[in-house]
């Protein structure tokens, strides 16, 4: 039985900020400010709000996700959220959070985290298996909320954002149509590179300062020398893992429609078409330039904004990856 996408959400804070003032308060001192900024693509990103937390943004877009679908409450058997972000202790439990915002008391609650800005794609693997093991389970909310206490420029890969996204998702006799079908989900792991690159914030820094700061939750390049390896390497990982997974489920890279890669910069989507053969017209970049890197939530709201801008046409075939500190790259395929 077909996993179909019935619908999406997403919420981003309405705050925002522009990424010249970013660089100018966490780098002041950083030359060649302008040329990293147009490597980068990203002129703003979204900020929360004393009130935001990453359940309670999960949530909105939740909600969001289930009044698109006609759904209520009552009709959602499982939550799962998927923890990426490092403050993420606003509650033990996101997805418990999530289910009591939007009334789902019955709901069943699953966190999958642990694989960095990939989690989204691991949540959704997982979820996947579940539907297809368990007879009973026909539907189900996968959502991410992300935030940033503050240093929010990692020089020299990323500006990271919050917002957040969800899917609605149901298992179902047959497509109807007009929706797209999750065909294939896969996380492909590289171990070798988890020193590249980290958060600076944990309890290393916690036992040397006895204190965190908001710029504290920022990345920074750990091992010089493994960085400079992924660097080299990193886009022919994802494109080898695209080339693969498309080859697995005769899908021609000519035939993709769009191509859905996260935020972290505006090569990422075209640095791999090129390198697999997908028309550089089907890669979506708006995500990166006007939100920024909001780690696990990308995947779901680049896939809203998407279908807002442009509706779905029928015999599309989706594309949707993510990379993630491990390293883990992250693919989905979706089909109408």
């Amino acid at each position: 039985m077909p996993i179909v996408l019935r619908s999406t959400g997403a919420y981003y804070p309405s705050q925002s900020i522009q990424t010249t003032d970013l660089m100018a308060k966490e780098h002041p001192h950083l030359l060649l400010k302008r040329r990293l900024l147009m490597v980068l693509g990203c002129e703003s990103v979204h900020v929360g709000g004393a009130e935001d937390t990453p359940a309670t943004m999960a949530a909105e877009s939740a909600c969001q996700a289930l009044e698109n679908a006609g759904w209520g409450s009552e009709d959602v058997q499982t939550i799962m959220t998927v923890g990426c972000t490092l403050p993420d202790v606003d509650v033990w439990s996101a997805s418990a959070k999530v289910a009591q915002l939007l009334d789902a008391l019955h709901a069943e609650c699953l966190g999958v985290g642990d694989v960095a800005c990939a989690g989204s794609f691991a949540a959704l693997r997982v979820l996947r298996s579940l539907f297809i093991s368990e007879k009973s389970l026909e539907r189900a909310v996968l959502c991410a909320g992300c935030m940033m206490p503050g240093g929010r420029v990692f020089i020299p890969a990323t500006v990271f954002g919050d917002g957040s996204g969800a899917f609605v998702l149901e298992k179902m006799a047959r497509r109807p149509k007009g929706k797209l079908e999750l065909k294939h989900v896969v996380v492909r792991s590289h171990p070798e590179f988890i020193d590249a690159f980290g958060p600076i914030a944990g309890f290393n820094r916690l036992r040397e300062k006895g204190r965190l700061e908001p710029e504290d939750w920022s990345f920074a390049v750990r091992d010089a020398d493994a960085y400079s390896a992924l660097s080299k390497v990193n886009y022919d990982l994802g494109a080898s893992v695209l080339a693969d997974n498309l080859a697995s489920v005769k899908w021609k890279p000519d035939s993709v429609t769009r191509l859905l890669t996260d935020n972290v910069t505006k090569s990422v989507g075209f640095a791999l078409a090129e390198r697999v053969g997908i028309p550089e017209d089907r890669v979506y970049v708006d995500g990166c330039r006007t939100r920024g890197h909001a780690f696990a939530a990308d995947m779901f709201a680049n896939m809203h904004h998407s279908l807002e801008t442009n509706a779905l046409e029928s015999k599309e075939r989706i594309v949707s990856m993510g990379m993630g500190l491990g390293q883990h790259w992250g693919l989905a395929l979706w089909q109408s």
